[in-house]
């Protein structure tokens, strides 16, 4: 029987992560119009995760052999550079994201015409 190391158990990451929101399962015509945006939200930050990882491992590596160190010490700085990257980018797209619908409710009060008794 093979033994499951951390590595082999982080290759199937992204399959594992990516998997329920491909089956994902809505109940009503509003639900099923969802799928298609949160299968979009989870790619997207899947993407933008496996990019800062794979971005802050080259230039921790980088950094690393230029300073004369091991390449590993500096991939995994690197890792770390790349979670808090991550991090950073998810709370600027949160911050985004919220003045935006902020925006937009406010602009939809002043747009829209005024109830009125019959």
């Amino acid at each position: 029987m093979a033994r499951l190391t951390f590595a082999r158990g982080c290759r199937c990451l992204p399959a594992v992560l990516v998997l329920p929101a491909g089956s994902a399962l809505a109940s009503g015509q509003e639900g099923a119009a969802m799928v298609g945006a949160v299968q979009l939200i989870v790619g997207v930050t899947l993407l933008i995760l496996a990019v800062s990882l794979v971005g802050g491992v080259a230039v921790g590596a980088r950094r690393a052999h230029r300073d004369g160190e091991p390449l590993l010490k500096g991939a995994a700085r690197g890792v770390l550079k790349g979670i808090l990257a991550f991090l950073v980018a998810c709370g600027v797209v949160a911050i985004v994201a919220t003045v935006a619908g902020f925006g937009f409710i406010v602009f939809s009060l002043f747009t829209a015409p005024l109830a009125t008794p019959s």
